[in-house]
């Protein structure tokens, strides 16, 4: 029942992608994922899943970590896959169960767009094990600073995204103490001895005490940045500034090619 998600944890590795700027990693993670979703046949598909690999390795972290991050995703890329089997009813018909009628042209936009939706998740788990949250922020705070003529809150919503990327590791953290918490009152925790009445009231189990922590948690950061004289609007200065260089411009450009090449090998 335990779970020991990686999305959103800083893991401190020395590596290629760790030194990065965090400003290209968002550029070429925005782009990569617009990248994706034009591979629309075998080909495109194999050449993202190597790249996606190779950035992987890039990392320095070992592969399990982030598979770690796609596990959980699972259940959704599976929902997605149905999803499109049956509501895409063109091509040639597989399978006919009756009322429900499997057609060759669901089964496989089904397979690219869970394929996809696999590749979106581990690339942007990349980008939180490999940039600190703070750093994150700072780099979207600076990409989206030209916004902020026509009043979009820019700090405001990077502090958003910055705190709940932050909760995300701290909420799994918290679940598993729970668990560790209720076996060691004699809770069995094996899903498969449960009824579906008995799942849902071990679900109240766990989530009470969850939301009980995260409201505890919300609120004394709350007092925290009070008590350090946070108000919103406010320009802050920086104790760490970017610094673009030469491998972070590579970056840019090996997305762009990878792009390029997405583009011819497509189907029309």
């Amino acid at each position: 029942m335990g779970m020991k998600a990686t999305f959103g944890r800083y893991i401190e590795v020395d590596s290629f992608l760790h030194h990065l700027d965090a400003r290209a990693k968002i550029l070429s993670i925005t782009l990569y994922t617009v990248i994706i979703f034009g591979a629309n046949n075998f080909w495109t598909t194999a050449l993202l899943f190597a790249f996606t690999f190779l950035i992987f390795w890039l990392t320095g972290v070992r592969l399990r970590y982030i598979f770690g991050s796609i596990r959980y995703a699972l259940h959704m890329v599976l929902f997605v896959f149905l999803l499109h089997i049956l509501t895409v009813k063109t091509g040639v018909v597989l399978w006919d169960f009756g009322w429900i009628e499997i057609y060759q042209a669901g089964v496989i936009s089904g397979f690219y767009m869970g394929v996809r939706l696999l590749i979106i998740i581990g690339i942007s788990s990349i980008l939180t094990i490999t940039t600190p949250p703070m750093q994150i922020t700072d780099g979207l705070v600076s990409l989206l600073y030209p916004f902020r003529k026509i009043g979009f809150p820019v700090h405001e919503w990077a502090l958003m995204l910055s705190l709940a990327l932050r909760f995300i590791p701290m909420l799994s953290d918290e679940m598993n103490r729970i668990a560790k918490a209720q076996a060691a009152r004699g809770l069995d925790l094996r899903l498969g001895t449960f009824s579906v009445r008995q799942r849902i009231h071990l679900a109240t189990v766990f989530l009470i005490p969850l939301f009980a922590q995260a409201f505890r948690s919300a609120d004394m950061l709350a007092l925290a940045m009070d008590a350090r004289g946070y108000e919103t609007g406010r320009s802050r200065t920086k104790a760490r500034q970017f610094h673009w260089r030469t491998q972070d411009t590579l970056v840019i450009l090996t997305v762009v090619g990878l792009g390029i090449g997405i583009w011819f090998l497509r189907d029309s």
